[in-house]
């Protein structure tokens, strides 16, 4: 809850202190000397009251109509003289509280995120980075009488929850230098963590050069410009949590938020609830700022951080429409003058993520040996002959031409070889027996875990080779097991096989399902491994991520798709190009992903593809040509479980090795096969039952 442009709050949380007269003393603006240079550092601190108090809200307090502040509030200041030790001075004193401080009464303030403990960089500049970093340790060196100043100072004390030390001003003739040692010796700024703090000067009347000067004086001070340290927060309120069910987007809460009883009182909520706002949050999907979204529109909620609406019924359940993630990315899209879609490999890549039960179900694939057995799964028979044709047609080219081998666009070739096949009927495709399988994995019991996965999520179906007697060998069909009941017809003569099976086995064999083919001939492998690993490394930092998303003004002259899309909690974008092979990159490839990029301004680039690093050219590691960060992922990126970011290490630099679990641990191509399939093991156990019941074996 917050309160929504009214004072009636303040006056209320007064009628309810305790004793006729056991009202704080006010510190407010509204008496001190208008030409005091330090007026306005004061009226920033303190706050100011109107002369008169609003007459609904007298009515309402119990109060005569023509009464004023000072009628219900005492206010002193005995300072003899206005200077930077009196208002940090008065800022602590327990027996007042200020015009700011009172407008909160009974609500929650708070604060701003402070930056890193440690000196690290992050892996790509954040948005309000360097706000975060400094914190409230900020001091406005302000021209008197300056209303820009005033409001920048005002916003920067709002911003970091009412302190009793920085952010504070400081007027252009005072000794600067000399104020702030004060301050320091008296713990004025807050210092964090085992990193260098320091205190920046900013304003919005004094140029940066004569901060700059200003800052050359002491060694804890920095100029920066004042936009660079303000940053969003949420306002004052009272917090509660609980749990909503969303269908089709609309959940239902209660009106009145659980912990408005015991912090704002009975009488409190039924005078003056009408005028509050509930803001509901949805846990993990606060929402980015966006200027599309936090618009108000007639009858409608807007969105700031969560939906907003007007609450002024007290009682009952609050309807709560909720933006999905790809609404949220629309929403970023219009932001910046564009509309956003799913391609048409992006729609297949969500249809195959939800089918396997999400994102983090792509851990299932992540091996090394497992891209090789899922093209077998998919590979029409003698297909693998044809390819392996192909290539050795385009070296023969490469060399008649005298060309470098990897001039000749190999993802092309192969694509124009698999859309002449066109639709791919299961007859065609090729089965495997579980010994093919196993193969792929360290041993038999991942196999077994690996498959029962793939059945039950549907990407791989289980069934055998009948052989029709009447057509011979050219009558051998794979049929799955629903197909199994007698009598079986063959395809080829229509006959009743009447011996389908063996006198004492079944031989299973196994074949990818529609989906998986669709997914593996239009390359959907690598940006969805690729997307995992974005999203996990960057996991507190990603509102939602999106494969295959085509970005437009015009329907008819759409920019280039991009195949990763990372929507940040900031707001911003990240974007990415994958390619299954090394060899499928070109320089217009890079060329299309900047010029979206500028066009989107995203926070950063990368390309991606699942071959290994010393298989990709110069070309995959170009530098963008501008400064935005733009980094290449290959094989040794794609297949990590759990990437994370640690202390000293970059895991976004080029690998020569593949990365096993946990802290950073170089791994050859074997033993992450074999990490992998002991993840999938361990992913069949339960972890809080083995914790509270150790005794118990886990059942075969």
């Amino acid at each position: 809850m917050s309160p929504y442009g009214r004072r009636s709050l303040t006056l209320a949380a007064l009628d309810l202190a305790p004793g006729e007269h056991n009202w704080p003393v006010a510190l407010i603006g509204n008496s001190l000397p208008v030409e005091d240079p330090w007026h306005l550092a004061y009226s920033a601190c303190w706050g100011r009251l109107p002369d008169r108090l609003d007459e609904q809200d007298a009515r309402t307090a119990g109060i005569r109509p023509d009464a004023s502040y000072g009628d219900v509030l005492a206010f002193e200041h005995a300072a003899d003289q206005l200077s930077g030790a009196d208002l940090l001075q008065s800022l602590r004193l327990q027996s007042s509280a200020t015009a700011c401080a009172l407008s909160t009464a009974l609500l929650s303030v708070y604060s701003a995120a402070l930056g890193s403990h440690f000196e690290d960089r992050p892996l790509f500049p954040r948005d309000n980075e360097l706000a975060s970093d400094i914190g409230p340790n900020v001091v406005v060196i302000y021209t008197p009488g300056n209303v820009a100043d005033l409001c920048l100072l005002w916003n920067l004390r709002a911003i970091h929850g009412l302190p009793q030390g920085l952010p504070l001003g400081i007027p252009v003739g005072a000794n600067i230098t000399e104020v702030v040692e004060d301050w320091v010796s008296k713990n004025a700024p807050r210092w964090w963590g085992f990193r260098t703090n320091y205190i920046a000067l900013v304003s919005t009347s004094v140029s940066r050069e004569r901060l700059a000067e200003a800052a050359a004086a002491g060694p804890l001070l920095q100029a920066h410009d004042w936009r660079s340290v303000l940053q969003p927060i949420s306002g004052p309120g009272v917090v509660s949590s609980g749990t909503a069910t969303f269908t089709d987007g609309v959940g239902s809460v209660p009106a009145a938020a659980d912990g408005e009883q015991s912090q704002l009182g009975a009488e409190l909520r039924r005078t003056f609830g009408g005028s509050l706002n509930l803001t509901v949050e949805v846990a993990d999907l606060t929402l980015p700022p966006s200027t599309t979204l936090s618009f108000a529109r007639v009858a409608t909620p807007r969105y700031a951080r969560g939906c907003v609406i007007a609450s002024s019924d007290r009682k009952g359940f609050a309807s709560i429409p909720y933006p999905t993630p790809r609404d949220v990315l629309c929403a970023i899209a219009t932001d910046r003058g564009l509309r956003c879609s799913p391609s048409a490999p992006g729609a297949l890549a969500e249809r195959f993520l939800g089918q396997i039960g999400g994102l983090d179900e792509i851990d299932w694939l992540k091996s090394p040996a497992i891209p090789i057995l899922l093209d077998e799964l998919t590979a029409r028979r003698g297909l693998r002959f044809i390819k392996r044709r192909l290539g050795q047609f385009a070296d023969d080219v490469a060399s008649r031409l005298n060309i470098p081998a990897d001039a000749i666009d190999r993802d092309y070739l192969n694509s124009l070889f698999r859309d002449s096949l066109g639709t791919v009927d299961p007859d065609d495709l090729s089965s495997l027996v579980f010994g093919r399988i196993k193969r792929s994995f360290a041993d038999a019991q991942a196999a077994e875990t690996w498959l029962s996965w793939a059945e039950r999520t549907k990407i791989v179906r289980r069934g055998i080779v009948v052989k029709c007697s009447h057509c011979g060998t050219e009558g051998e069909q794979w049929r799955p097991m629903a197909d199994l009941a007698p009598p079986i017809s063959c395809r080829s003569c229509g006959e009743n096989i009447v011996k389908p099976f063996g006198f004492d086995t079944l031989n299973f064999r196994y074949q990818g399902s529609g989906l998986l083919t669709a997914v593996m001939s239009a390359d959907l492998l690598t940006p969805m491994l690729a997307q995992s690993f974005m999203h996990k490394l960057f996991a507190k930092s990603v509102f939602g991520s999106y494969p295959g998303i085509e970005f437009w003004d015009d329907p008819a002259n759409k920019l280039p798709e991009l195949d990763v899309v990372l929507l940040l909690r900031d707001g911003r974008l990240i974007v990415g190009e994958c390619k299954n092979s090394a060899s499928g990159l070109r320089e217009e490839d890079l060329t299309k992903l900047w010029t979206v990029a500028d066009r989107l301004d995203a926070a950063m680039t990368f390309v991606a593809t699942l071959d290994e690093a010393d298989e990709c050219g110069d070309l995959w590691w170009t530098d963008a040509p501008s400064t935005r960060k733009h980094v290449t992922l290959t094989a040794e990126h794609l297949y990590e479980l759990d990437p994370i970011a640690v202390l000293g290490d970059d895991p976004l630099a080029k690998r020569s090795r593949y990365r096993a679990r946990g802290p950073a641990r170089d791994a050859t191509r074997g033993e992450l096969i074999s990490e992998h399939s002991k993840h999938l093991k361990d992913r069949r156990q339960d972890f809080v039952r083995t914790i509270a019941i150790p005794w118990r074996e886990e059942e075969p």
